[in-house]
Formats: structure tokens, sequence, C-alpha cells
């Protein structure tokens, strides 16, 4: 992928019949798909599911990419990228580690002088229970305690290898436990 091209494209292989069944190969065709059930949106970015031809997909697209943050990483040293590609890498590269997490289908990212304007990722569905609900419906603070220290470590072990994941409890304020009981006192 070169980076100062307009538009930049990767698929997966294993998934390019789906796509093109889906009429979802081209990066414009990605960027201006308006089907699927819309999960969230906002003028930033919007993430919708995706169904069709047996399958079932997330597709998560940012439609603007503040240039400060780009320009910070350029001065770190860094190239940036829109944050549906930076999940692409980070999904890359804890699969080349054998870690089991979804499976990216494509990626894309429109480009301005060298730096990011708007892009997407498309991901496989993984069938799953999201970790606030399954924290809600814990029966004992034991386990609760215990499903949140291992999330816990895996987190901290993804930042000291390099990765960002940031701490998504959407429903914090409606659980039975609360997130200050979490910080060390």
């Amino acid at each position: 992928m070169a980076l100062f091209e307009k538009c930049q494209l990767e698929v997966t292989e294993k998934y390019r019949h789906w796509l093109e069944k889906m009429n979802l190969l081209s990066f414009e065709q990605v960027m201006l798909f308006d089907q699927g059930t819309i999960l969230e949106k906002s003028k930033k970015r919007d993430i919708r599911r995706i169904e069709g031809h047996g399958m079932a997909a997330y597709l998560k697209r940012r439609l603007n990419s503040p240039i400060g943050k780009s320009l910070e990483m350029f001065l770190e040293g860094r190239w940036p990228h829109t944050a549906p590609f930076n999940e692409y890498r980070h999904i890359c590269a804890l699969q080349r580690h054998q870690l089991p997490v979804m499976n990216a289908m494509s990626t894309g990212e429109q480009r301005r002088f060298g730096f990011p304007e708007y892009g997407f990722i498309l991901v496989e569905e993984v069938k799953g229970v999201p970790l606030d609900r399954k924290l809600c419906e814990c029966e004992s603070s034991d386990l609760r305690d215990k499903l949140l220290r291992s999330y816990g470590q895996l987190i901290a072990r993804l930042h000291q290898k390099g990765f960002y994941c940031p701490l998504r409890l959407k429903e914090c304020g409606r659980a039975p436990w609360k997130l200050s009981s979490l910080l060390p006192t």
C-alpha cells in the first residue's frame, strides 16, 4: 500500500468472493454503502452490521480524521492512519501471534497530501456477549472481580506490546458494580 496514493484499499483474499457478491470491492462502494443495521452514527463515524450470502460482518467507517492527531503521529516518527486502518494493523499483528481475534475482510483509507482523511474496516462477525452485559449478569462479585482482573491483565499486556485498546464499558453507570471499586485505594 503506497502511502501517498489518494485512495488505498486492502482486501483479504479469503473474503474476495463475498465482497464481490455484496458489491463491496472498491473503496468508494464501501464508503457509500448505506445498507445494514446502523449500530452507531455520528458526524465522525458510523458502524453497521451487514448480512448477506450466509455471512454477517461489521463495517466501521471513520468519516473524518483530525489533522492534529495525524501531525502529532508524523512528528513522533509514525506514519498516520485512520482509526479503522490502525485497527486492521492490530488485528493482523495479533493473528501473526496466533491470538484468536476477528478476521479483517477489507480496509481502506482516503489520503490527502499523505495524511488520512477518512477510511473503513470491514470485519467478519464473531458471535459473543459484550463484556458490560456479562458483568451485569454475573451472579457473584468474586466472579465479576475475576473477569475484570483477567480483562485488565489482557489489556495491560496489549499496551505493553504497543497495542491500544480503550476500556469501553458503555453501561458502567447502570451496572450493579462501581467502576471506582476497580481503582487501587
